[in-house]
């Protein structure tokens, strides 16, 4: 992969809205960072970044704000770049008590933003000076037990250059725009109507869709309903229902897992599918759904918005291996034990009669601890079929659960 013209800077044009329901962002951020690109001296390329994918799954790197390490994420469904309150308390930006709340649009409903610091950013291969930011909380979007999320990178700066995801392999990394890639399969992108979302035009099914780009979501692809009857591979495959986190709350949605799914050019296996209830994230601007990092790591994929391209292939090296729930309870920690959040649908769990809001203390005899919250990261949770495992909730009644592969 080559870059087509040699470049050392870029301006970088701030879009002020992590798909703003308001203007009154775009005209407080209305501003322009500079970014410095410095390629690796031994390869004339842009550094990989790693991904350090924890239990929450999105694509955390480290950073450097102002001179303090920070952990990020980055994530191009994110129209701006945002600092966590709590970080930017460290900084001395504290959101005012008499602040005007900017309402934002995502996973789970409306949150809000604010208008935030002007900072210097430091990533590999690039130094970033006066970028305008926003302030949101990030802690939804935090696995329990996990490191917090300091700053989340938006398609400002993502979608200035050539985005180049290898997340089976190399990681990530940002190339200046005009990148060839003769090997590739190639798809138009776009930036919506609004410039609040980057989308592709793919066939997929018995059409093309139009599908934007989140790599900040952990789903597969997240598709309407009305597409999703398009696509015959996901009427072949065992559902259930999964509950999605945002930084605006939770959404559930139905999930499925086809053995095989024609991308375009590509044949992809074990790709996440989540269908969207109506009011879902695909939806304001028509789109017909969503492309997450659960389908990103299957591609050698490259986004460059400034170009229009969307390059892909599927991937050769082996992706992770896609860890399934057997007993079908996603959870999180509530400050004294293991808190049910979703009872996944056709699973042991929900044949058990199992609830929202149930708590664990411990699990075959062993008190949980706060790293259990996360079923990734937790045995109990992916346990073979067949195993049994006895639950002692808090409030001292025991339950029995055997696991299942039921999706």
């Amino acid at each position: 992969m080559q870059r087509h013209v040699r470049e050392l800077s870029l301006a970088l044009s701030v879009w002020a809205g992590l798909i703003p329901m308001a203007p009154a962002l775009a005209e407080d951020q209305a501003s322009t960072g500079q970014a410095h690109y410095r390629p690796a001296p031994e390869t004339g390329q842009p550094d990989w970044i790693a991904w350090t994918a924890d239990g929450d799954g999105v694509l955390r790197f480290d950073a450097v704000v102002a001179g303090r390490p920070v952990n990020a994420m980055a994530d191009t469904g994110a129209t701006f770049t945002a600092l966590d309150r709590r970080f930017a308390e460290t900084l001395g930006a504290k959101v005012a008590a008499n602040a005007q709340a900017i309402p934002v649009v995502g996973t789970g409903g409306p949150a809000s933003a604010y208008p935030g610091p002007t900072i210097d950013l430091t990533f590999p291969s690039y130094t970033i000076e006066r970028l305008p930011t926003a302030i949101l909380d990030l802690a939804p979007l935090r696995a329990d037990g996990e490191r917090p999320i300091d700053m989340m990178l938006g398609l400002d700066v993502l979608g200035s250059g050539a985005l180049e995801l290898d997340l089976a392999g190399h990681g990530w990394r940002l190339w200046p725009s005009g990148v060839q890639w003769q090997e590739a399969a190639t798809a138009p992108l776009h930036r919506s109507e609004t410039g609040f979302y980057t989308f592709v035009t793919i066939p997929l099914g018995a059409r093309p869709l139009r599908l934007w780009v989140d790599t900040g979501a952990m789903a597969g692809l997240r598709l309407t309903a009305a597409a999703a009857e398009t696509i015959a591979a996901l009427k072949q495959g065992r559902r259930t229902s999964i509950a999605a986190q945002g930084v605006n709350g939770m959404a559930v949605e139905t999930l499925v897992i086809p053995s095989r799914l024609t991308f375009g050019a590509a044949e992809l296996s074990e790709v996440p599918v989540q269908i969207e209830g109506e009011g879902g994230d695909a939806q304001p601007e028509g789109f017909d759904g969503m492309i997450g990092l659960g389908l990103l790591q299957r591609l050698h994929a490259v986004l460059d918005v400034p170009a229009g391209t969307f390059l892909y292939a599927a991937d050769t090296a082996t992706p992770k291996p896609l860890v399934r729930s057997t007993i079908g309870l996603q959870t999180g920690w509530d400050g004294g034990g293991v808190v049910v959040r979703h009872v996944m649908a056709n699973s042991p769990a929900a044949s058990g009669g199992w609830r929202a809001g149930d708590r664990i203390c411990a699990v075959d005899g062993a008190p949980v601890t706060q790293r259990a919250a996360n079923h990734a990261a937790y045995p109990w949770s992916v346990k073979p079929a067949g195993t049994k495992l006895t639950f002692r909730l808090c409030d001292g009644t025991e339950r029995a659960l055997v696991a299942q592969d039921f999706y």
